[in-house]
């Protein structure tokens, strides 16, 4: 497969006479997916891939840099991906609007832009105020119109989830909500630590499970991914 690289922006295109697959170093020296599909022409730069934008509740790579950020890591044999969720502070006032209106008002705005009817970036911070989400700290704060999932029930308050705490885990820090007992209840409701009559599967579960053959496969592999992502933590430089 030939690699085209272009020096000034960083970026790597892999391409056939089917698929284009755009990589980039970003920021942190790491690489960054910009793009994967049907073949496109090579150009000189394809920055506009690369969408930036300030979220205000958000794990941030630098200190310096509120705009650069990743949150979820999810396994899709054989690769690791990264997933988003989006946050933004609610108005106290727009509270019970919101939750009646969020999932009709947030599925309208994504199937405009599906659908071409409207351009993301055009209607992106319209479509937040109309809903009452803002940048500036509030006594909630909620699921932003470019998250994935379409519940109006994830409202969270603001002073039980800041200032984080630090937790252990396998020998490693990590940050996570001042009170967890009320980030459980958001998300999974009072009886959290009782088990469902109905389970449902994370939307990816399904997916994965089809991946393997056995579930002594699957652990086998969850745990090579494993190591290997602790391996890239010990030995990345944060300089």
């Amino acid at each position: 497969m030939p690699i085209l690289f272009n020096q000034k922006t960083k970026e790597f295109h892999l391409y056939n006479s089917e698929i284009s697959y755009i990589l980039n170093i970003m920021k942190n020296n790491q690489l960054g997916q910009l793009y994967f599909g049907k073949k496109i022409k090579h150009r000189d730069s394809f920055e506009h891939l690369f969408e930036i934008v300030n979220r205000s509740l958000t794990a941030y790579v630098f200190t310096d840099d509120n705009k650069f950020s990743f949150l979820q890591i999810a396994w899709l044999k054989p690769y690791v991906k990264i997933d988003l969720f989006p946050k933004d502070y609610l108005l106290e006032e727009k509270l019970e609007s919101f939750k009646k209106d969020y999932v009709s008002t947030k599925y309208k705005f994504n199937q405009d832009v599906k659908n071409g009817k409207k351009v993301f970036w055009n209607e992106f911070n319209v479509v937040k105020k109309e809903l009452g989400l803002v940048n500036t700290k509030t006594k909630y704060f909620a699921d932003s119109i470019d998250v994935l999932q379409l519940t109006s029930d994830l409202i969270y308050e603001t002073d039980k989830i800041f200032p984080l705490k630090t937790i252990k885990f396998e020998g490693y820090e990590f940050k996570c909500p001042k009170d967890i007992e009320h980030t459980l209840e958001v998300q999974f409701g009072k009886n959290f630590m009782h088990i469902p009559n109905v389970i449902e599967n994370h939307s990816l579960v399904p997916f994965i499970e089809h991946q393997f053959s056995s579930f002594e496969e699957m652990d086998k592999s969850f745990s090579k991914s494993i190591s290997y992502l602790k391996e890239i933590n010990d030995n990345f430089d944060f300089e």
